[in-house]
């Protein structure tokens, strides 16, 4: 009788421990939600600029579970494209170039009457500015065809000359800096042709969408696109895709001594007022409506001049 009862107890207990384990799954289930979508609202499936989930709440008697939605506001949507909250939302980097140097800061600076991105100084010396990329970069999903934004870049360097890229300011699609290579860049034509465009322009597939800087083979002087430019990014080929849009400036040297963090003629570029937009049209997007003309002061006058050791500048 002893091995008798051992044996039906030991297999009341298996099927105890089956039930109160299938009763924590049940419990573990509810508790994450599992199956408590809406019908026609999966789970981080946009509804307009909101996306749908759900959680449940357990009645006192236990008697049944009723789900209330949460509403995650703007899932996926570009933020602060005005900068007006700084960089939140945004994101930066930066890098050597070949190997060198320690990258150019990005920041967001008061342009009464508001703020705008700054990618690189505006107070950079000969022989003491940073080599390499700065980045500004956001990922989100493109909910209308268009891309729109403003750009200015100041410069007193040249963007490409003797088979070499210098400083550029660059915009491009789910590639980072680093990984755009010149041959794309002559490809979008930054050795002149294209460089500062405005207006529409599609952007090629996971790739550099184009170049800004000075064109010609003479720096020394401060040159600057002359103005705000309007961009329009045309993205029908990522609609309703994640996407990484990336904005860098480079500061490029080849010469030795010249090579850590030591570059000649400063380049910097400001971008502003990134939004989407249902029409191509750039007709009441004129950019008189942000600050112009707009150079820091030091800038005004300055015509850096070679330092004091007589060294000549490489380019």
């Amino acid at each position: 009788m002893s091995t008798y009862k051992a044996k039906h107890l030991h297999i009341a207990r298996s099927v105890l421990s089956i039930v109160l384990g299938g009763l924590c799954l049940l419990a573990l289930s509810v508790l994450l939600g599992w199956g408590s979508q809406a019908a026609d609202s999966p789970l981080g499936e946009p509804v307009g600029s909101q996306s749908v989930l759900t959680a449940p709440v357990i009645q006192a008697n236990g008697a049944y579970t009723q789900y209330m939605p949460l509403i995650m506001r703007n899932y996926g949507a570009l933020i602060n494209g005005g900068f007006e909250q700084g960089l939140t939302g945004w994101e930066t980097g930066q890098g050597p170039f070949q190997g060198r140097g320690s990258g150019l800061p990005v920041s967001a600076v008061a342009l009464p009457p508001g703020h705008v991105a700054l990618l690189g100084l505006t107070n950079g010396t000969n022989g003491s500015i940073p080599i390499g990329y700065g980045s500004l970069y956001q990922s989100f999903i493109v909910r209308e065809r268009y891309l729109r934004f403003r750009y200015w870049v100041f410069s007193y360097d040249i963007a490409y000359d003797l088979g070499q890229y210098f400083d550029t300011f660059e915009i491009s699609v789910n590639r980072s800096p680093q990984q755009i290579s010149d041959a794309e860049r002559n490809d979008q034509a930054c050795t002149g042709a294209a460089l500062n465009p405005q207006g529409l322009l599609a952007v090629p597939s996971d790739g550099l969408a184009f170049c800004g800087g000075r064109p010609g083979a003479s720096g020394g002087m401060l040159w600057d696109t002359g103005g705000w430019r309007t961009m329009t990014l045309d993205l029908n080929a990522y609609r309703g895709q994640w996407i990484t849009l990336y904005y860098a400036i480079w500061s490029r040297e080849y010469e030795i001594p010249f090579i850590f963090d030591q570059a000649w003629h400063n380049t910097w570029a400001y971008v502003d007022d990134v939004h989407f937009t249902s029409s191509a049209a750039t007709v009441g997007e004129a950019s008189t409506d942000l600050p112009s003309p707009y150079v820091p002061a030091e800038a005004r006058t300055a015509r850096f001049p070679w330092n004091t050791e007589g060294l000549s500048p490489p380019r």
